[in-house]
C-alpha cells in the first residue's frame, strides 16, 4: 500500500523504509515490550521483511513518526484495517514521551485512515495500566469505551484491555 508523507506540526508521518530497519530494532525500550505487541525478538532482517509484508499489503499500513525538522525516527504508528472498522497502535521513544508526539501522530494517522478506508469507526486498546497511553488516545480525539477482554499483550493479567474508539 502506498503511505504517504503527512506533516502533523513539529512531527511528520512516512513510510517505513528498508533501511529503517536497525532503528526500528534497537529504539524499542522496555516499557514498549510492557504495553504493546512489539516484542524483543526481533530483529533486523525479519523487521526488513515486516516492512516489505506491510508495504504489498491492502489492509496494513504503517508510519514511521520522524521529527520534521531534522527527520530524526521517533516511533511508529500502524493502521490495520477490518471489515468495519480501523485499529491504530503506537509507540514513540522514550525521548519523544510527553511531548505531544504521540497524539499528534495518531490523530493523523486516524484522519487519513478514515479517509482512505472509508470507515467511520477506529478503535485502539490499552493495557489497563498504561494511562499515558490512554491519555495519548483521548489527546487525539478517542473516548473510553471500556473494559473488555482482551486477546493478545496488550491485555492484563486478568485478560482485559482498555478500548477506545473515534467516530467519524
Amino acid at each position: 500500500m502506498e503511505v504517504p508523507t503527512i506533516d502533523a506540526g513539529a512531527i511528520r508521518l512516512r513510510a517505513w523504509e528498508p533501511e529503517d530497519a536497525d532503528w526500528y530494532v534497537a529504539a524499542r525500550d522496555v516499557d514498549v515490550f510492557r504495553w504493546t505487541r512489539e516484542r524483543p525478538g526481533l530483529d533486523a532482517a525479519r523487521c526488513r521483511e515486516a516492512i516489505d509484508r506491510t508495504r504489498h499489503s491492502t489492509d496494513r499500513a504503517a508510519f514511521a513518526i520522524v521529527d520534521a525538522a531534522t527527520g530524526a525516527p521517533l516511533g511508529n504508528v500502524g493502521v490495520t484495517v477490518h471489515a468495519h472498522s480501523i485499529e491504530l497502535s503506537y509507540w514513540v521513544t522514550p525521548g519523544a514521551r510527553g511531548r505531544g508526539v504521540a497524539a499528534s501522530a495518531l490523530a493523523a494517522a486516524a484522519d487519513w485512515a478514515a479517509a482512505t478506508f472509508d470507515r467511520s469507526r477506529l478503535e485502539l486498546e490499552t493495557h489497563p495500566g498504561n494511562l499515558a497511553s490512554q491519555r495519548v488516545a483521548e489527546r487525539a480525539g478517542f473516548w473510553l469505551v471500556g473494559l473488555r477482554p482482551g486477546r493478545d499483550e496488550c491485555a492484563d493479567s486478568d485478560g482485559m484491555v482498555t478500548q477506545y474508539e473515534r467516530i467519524v
